[in-house]
């Protein structure tokens, strides 16, 4: 049997890529992805299909060759007449730049090419989600929407629907004020902590903010609540993404159930409006 000739290739080395592939007789092929990451949903099961996919994990012949980002073209050496290729889809962990992940929520792309030295291969990074795992909470905010528990105990005002949205018609929109410092919301759904075990639990939200926000659980244990956050997000005025692993929150402390929960700083006196688009809460 032949050794697969695979060369891990860098990011750095791929910037520098005739320089790296000088000291090599073969060619290789290439693999060219732009930057027009996409991911294919189910609209009425799944959500909407918004990403930030940053990068690219590329696997030949079951050897990973590196992490790209992207728009990249990603050079192959292969000894075989054919190769199967698998493509991940790469986001910021917990919205931490030095933190990438293959999102194991996301589905590789698999296929199989005739290994053609020189080719340039055409590749769209159109992912989808895995079959068989769990949306235990999906919210668009285009109905009357579910994160509407007063964590803080106050009523006096709500996250409401308005037109501006990263995708459908509306998003859920809150807005302190001297009269309204401070929210604490959380969903109306309660979910079971055991459904996690030996695996992942992660939230998906698209949002943008005046102001500092965060993100979290408040976990139950009989009769008792407790609040954990997991992040506090900086302000931006263009839609982002979060990918949060709640997990370790979840587990770590032995809850028995949770909610998600968000909320502004404690005494801030800076004031503004946040919103929250496109919520999901998924696990396998």
């Amino acid at each position: 049997m032949k050794m697969n000739k695979i060369f891990i290739v860098s990011m750095i080395a791929l910037c520098a890529s005739c320089t790296f592939f000088d000291s090599f007789d073969d060619e290789p092929m290439f693999l060219s992805f732009d930057d027009n990451a996409e991911v294919d949903v189910d609209v009425a099961l799944q959500g909407e299909g918004t990403e930030d996919i940053i990068a690219v994990s590329v696997f030949a012949d079951g050897f990973n060759i590196g992490v790209f980002g992207l728009p990249a073209d990603v050079p192959v050496l292969d000894d075989n007449d054919n190769t199967d290729i698998s493509v991940r889809a790469v986001i910021e962990n917990n919205a931490q730049v030095d933190n990438p992940l293959a999102y194991p929520f996301y589905a590789p792309i698999e296929f199989n090419r005739p290994f053609s030295p020189g080719e340039t291969i055409e590749v769209e990074p159109e992912f989808r989600y895995v079959d068989g795992i769990q949306f235990l909470l999906v919210e668009d905010f285009e109905e009357d929407h579910t994160i509407i528990e007063n964590i803080d105990g106050e009523e006096s005002f709500a996250i409401e629907r308005v037109s501006d949205s990263r995708s459908g018609e509306f998003s859920g929109s809150i807005t302190t004020s001297e009269d309204n410092p401070f929210f604490e919301k959380g969903t109306l759904n309660t979910f079971v902590a055991a459904d996690i075990n030996n695996s992942f639990a992660y939230l998906e939200l698209d949002y943008k903010n005046e102001v500092p926000f965060r993100v979290g659980v408040l976990g139950i244990i009989g009769g008792t609540a407790q609040r954990v956050y997991k992040i506090q997000l900086t302000t931006t005025d263009e839609w982002k993404k979060l990918y949060l692993d709640i997990t370790p929150e979840i587990l770590a402390n032995n809850f028995d159930f949770y909610k998600v929960i968000f909320s502004n700083l404690p005494g801030d006196t800076d004031f503004g409006t946040v919103q929250f688009d496109n919520i999901k809460l998924i696990t396998f």
